[in-house]
């Protein structure tokens, strides 16, 4: 107890003043350790300089916690207090955006197998609301999440993309590849077009998918994962070790590895080639804010060896983690 005046009540937690009088330097069971109280003075005095700092809550794991943004860089996110910096870029409206999208497509899938009896319509319905919604939120890709973007461009963009695209351009004045129908009437060219918009709606589609594990944590760790053991085991193996790495008490998403196992059998062999061009390089930040992730084993280490893992590289780097309870 470092302040007999507002802080002798545990009950009154709320009337703890920011300047205490007779304050001293001791970890307290409201401000918390003597680290933490340096590191929310800090915020705080960044906070006058800058007018404004973004808090993004839950970043170090599912566990209550929230990290205040430094700075990002090349689609990575820095926070204060943590020399790591995190692929996974918090932007609460997209998140709120991809969150109606992914419940349409479990649904569909759930009560439909849409997606595979109709991926052209999926496809295009997915590149509608990248385009209506999602375009202009765009992030520097990072991570994997940039590995995964660089292995569909070999994988879905065929050879002569771009080659179609400078002949459509040249068919008219001030061609722009940007709406199917307009292009056609200035070009002539349909059936070029349709060929050139088949490919550009199938980028699209496959960001926008991509955009969910980049804004969500409990997907980048367990698609990073998929990734990694489908180059190694394979498509049906890697499935079956997703189900048996969720924690959750209620089998976490485990249902959806079910779904999406069966689902996707006549897929395996396009899976397992797009995996094998994913280059994954592995970062220790990435290994870092995975390995605090509590709702899925990854990379198949329990929870405990994975936490004491990264305490000890907080020890070792002086990282400081501020608690929801902290008041800053």
């Amino acid at each position: 107890m470092h302040c007999k005046d507002c802080h002798q009540d545990y009950e009154k937690y709320f009337q703890h003043q920011k300047e205490c009088p007779g304050k001293v330097r001791i970890d307290c069971d409201v401000c918390g350790t003597i680290e933490q109280q340096d590191l929310v003075k800090k915020i705080h005095e960044e906070y006058d300089k800058k007018g404004s700092l973004k808090g993004d809550d839950g970043v170090f794991g599912e566990y209550l916690n929230r990290g205040f943004v430094e700075r990002t860089e090349d689609g990575w996110t820095k926070y204060y207090g943590c020399k790591y910096w995190n692929p996974i870029q918090v932007d609460n409206e997209v998140i709120d955006r991809l969150a109606i999208v992914k419940r349409a497509l479990l649904r569909m899938v759930k009560l439909f197998p849409f997606c595979v009896l109709f991926p052209r319509r999926m496809i295009k319905w997915l590149s509608s609301v990248y385009d209506a919604d999602l375009k202009k939120h765009e992030p520097q890709w990072s991570g994997f999440a940039k590995a995964l973007i660089k292995a569909a461009e070999k994988f879905l963009i065929p050879k002569d993309h771009n080659e179609n695209i400078k002949s459509l351009k040249a068919k008219g004045d001030n061609v722009v590849i940007n709406n199917e129908e307009l292009v056609i009437k200035q070009t002539g060219a349909k059936k070029l077009t349709r060929k050139v918009f088949k490919v550009i709606r199938r980028m699209k589609a496959f960001k926008l998918l991509v955009m969910i594990p980049q804004h969500d944590s409990g997907y980048y760790w367990r698609l990073l994962d998929f990734v990694i053991n489908v180059k190694i085991k394979g498509v049906w193996q890697e499935f079956n070790l997703g189900i048996e790495r969720e924690t959750g008490k209620d089998g976490g998403i485990s249902w959806k590895y079910r779904l999406f196992k069966y689902l996707t059998i006549p897929f395996y062999p396009l899976i397992k080639r797009f995996c094998s061009n994913v280059d994954i390089d592995l970062t220790e930040d990435e290994i870092y804010f995975g390995f605090r992730r509590k709702g899925y084993d990854f990379l198949g280490i329990p929870f405990k060896k994975r936490a004491a893992w990264a305490e000890e590289k907080d020890k070792k780097l002086g990282n400081v983690i501020l608690g929801n309870n902290i008041n800053v």
